[in-house]
C-alpha cells in the first residue's frame, strides 16, 4: 500500500505518506517529509502533525491550547488539514458532533433541502425525538424526503445499537427502548450514505 502513496500520480501521496508515518508513530519519517509539507500547501497537516507528536501520539493527551489550534484549522484550512482536526475534535470530546457538511445539488432536489431555522442563536433539527426522556416506546419525527433514510442509534460509547430503515414512512417512525439500558444515546438520520440530521435522548425507568 505504501508504495502506492510513493508512485501516486494524483499528486496527494505525500499528504498520504506523512498520515501514515504519523499514525504507525514513526515521527522521525514523518518528520523528513515535514519540509516537503512545509513548501507545498500542506503546512496546516504538519503542524497538526506536531501536536500529535507532542502529546505522544494520544489525541487524549491534548492540550487546551492545542484544541484552540484544531480548532482554527478546522475552520480555516479545509483542504490541507481540516478533516482530521474536526475529527480529532470530536473524538476527544471537544464537540459532541461534526458539522453539517455541503450537501450535493442533487440531494438537495431530492430531499427538498430547506434552510435551517432559527430560534435565536440555535437551530432546530430535522430530526425530533419524543418523548424525551423515553422509558418505553419513543417516536423520531423527520422531514418531508428522508423517509427513504435509515436512522442509526448509538450509545453513549459510540458503538451502534439499533438501525432503523425508515420505509418509506412518512413524518415518523416508532421504536421500543425497553430493552435499551439506561442511559443517553444519539441518533442520526443518514441518506444515500450522507448523515442530515442528528438529535440525542435519554433512556430512563
Amino acid at each position: 500500500m505504501y508504495h502506492l502513496l510513493v508512485a501516486d500520480s494524483l499528486g496527494d501521496g505525500l499528504r498520504g505518506r506523512y498520515l501514515h508515518h504519523l499514525y504507525q508513530h514513526e515521527f522521525e519519517e514523518a518528520g523528513a517529509l515535514e519540509q516537503e509539507l512545509n513548501e507545498e500547501w500542506s503546512m496546516p497537516l504538519a503542524q497538526l502533525g506536531s501536536i500529535y507528536e507532542q502529546a505522544g501520539g494520544d489525541w487524549r493527551a491534548i492540550t487546551t491550547a492545542d484544541q484552540d489550534q484544531l480548532l482554527d484549522m478546522a475552520l480555516h484550512h479545509a483542504p490541507s488539514a481540516g478533516a482530521h482536526a474536526w475529527a480529532v475534535l470530536y473524538f476527544t470530546g471537544v464537540l459532541d458532533s461534526l458539522p453539517i457538511p455541503n450537501v450535493p445539488a442533487d440531494l438537495k432536489s431530492r430531499v427538498h433541502w430547506k434552510p435551517a431555522k432559527r430560534q435565536g442563536a440555535l437551530e432546530v433539527p430535522a430530526l425530533g425525538v419524543l418523548p424525551n426522556p423515553a422509558s418505553d416506546r419513543i417516536a423520531f419525527t423527520y422531514d418531508e424526503g428522508l423517509e427513504q433514510g435509515v436512522l442509526e442509534i448509538h450509545d453513549a460509547q459510540g458503538r451502534l445499537v439499533r438501525t432503523l430503515l425508515l420505509n418509506g414512512r412518512k413524518g415518523m417512525v416508532e421504536t421500543d427502548v425497553r430493552v435499551l439500558p439506561v442511559g443517553l444515546y444519539a441518533v442520526r438520520l443518514v441518506l444515500d450514505g450522507l448523515p442530515l440530521a442528528h438529535a440525542k435522548f435519554t433512556v430512563v425507568r
